[in-house]
């Protein structure tokens, strides 16, 4: 029963923003650092009751990766996250 937001921005200089932004209760600073780790789970005993196995945000930043795009968390005042993958002109990348 609560929102989430997909938005699709382009950020201009040839970039172009997707967000993912909930209202839920956010990601405690002292695991921000580790959630885009492969099997890292907040709440341990929460996701195994929903089936999480902690693969989720690391698969999302491998496939960002091989796709030339950056995967960022941004923490909500007030609870909830923003989810950002940023894609740059691909005629600026490196070969």
């Amino acid at each position: 029963g609560k929102t989430v937001h997909v938005r699709v921005l382009d950020a201009g200089d040839g970039e172009v923003l997707i967000e993912v932004e909930d209202y839920g209760i956010g990601i405690e600073a002292r695991h921000q650092e580790r959630i885009f780790e492969r099997f890292y789970r907040v709440d341990k005993a929460r996701s195994r009751s929903l089936g999480g196995t902690g693969l989720g945000l690391y698969i999302s930043r491998e496939l960002c990766e091989l796709n030339r795009a950056t995967l960022l968390y941004l923490d909500r005042t007030g609870g909830g996250s923003i989810f950002r993958i940023v894609f740059s002109d691909p005629d600026r990348w490196e070969t």
